[in-house]
């Protein structure tokens, strides 16, 4: 049953991390799949819950968030 709810939470996660990416960096979908190294297709179907992402799926958003995270704080410092 945990587990269950762990996994549910986490495609959630997943679904509202791509949607956060995108609008902050101004992406559209099929953008972020090209950054991302996935179809758009897929893409459009984890943001809306319609498909659960795999574990390579989710690496592969994670590294683009975390690419993103990295550019923006560089960004920042550089404007201080």
């Amino acid at each position: 049953m945990i587990e269950n709810k762990i996994w549910k939470d986490d495609d959630m996660l997943v679904k509202n991390l791509i949607k956060t990416i995108r609008v902050i960096c101004n992406l559209t979908q099929c953008e972020f799949a090209k950054i991302a190294d996935l179809d758009q297709n897929s893409v459009s179907y984890y943001e809306r819950g319609k498909r659960k992402p795999g574990l390579s799926a989710k690496v592969k958003i994670v590294n683009c968030a975390n690419t993103y995270a990295k550019m923006n704080i560089n960004v920042n410092d550089i404007d201080d």
